[in-house]
């Protein structure tokens, strides 16, 4: 089942318990994939207490940001979950309905929330 091999997207698991979300951020966290999404507007991010080659890369951010631009003018964009892909739809919808955005980062203390609005700016 799609609960053992980790999913990007929490929706798509078979049997949505906490057990079954635990397990899959855990499985994609012990991968490297630190980023797991709840539908399109939902990241859930699990800090990996070291730096993770080309996870920011100048090269990762114009790929979401020209796929994000892409989904913005009729095209489906399947992106994989990241925090640039929260900030270029972010931005996207800010252009295109010229209303203010909003990103909400929380969690404990030393989680990341620092280093993730630094990424996100």
């Amino acid at each position: 089942p799609n609960c053992l091999k980790g999913v990007d997207d929490l929706l798509s698991l078979g049997d949505f318990n906490e057990g079954a979300l635990l397990h899959n951020v855990r499985s994609r966290y012990f991968n490297d994939n630190i980023y797991t999404g709840i539908g399109s507007p939902i990241l859930i991010s699990v800090n990996p207490f070291q730096n993770l080659a080309g996870l920011y890369s100048e090269a990762k951010q114009t790929f979401y940001r020209e796929q994000s631009a892409a989904a913005g003018s009729g095209e489906e964009a399947n992106l994989p979950p990241h925090l640039f892909s929260v900030a270029a739809a972010s931005y996207a919808a800010m252009l295109n309905d010229a209303r203010n955005q909003s990103i909400i980062i929380s969690g404990e203390s030393g989680a990341g929330k620092t280093e993730a609005t630094k990424k996100i700016l």
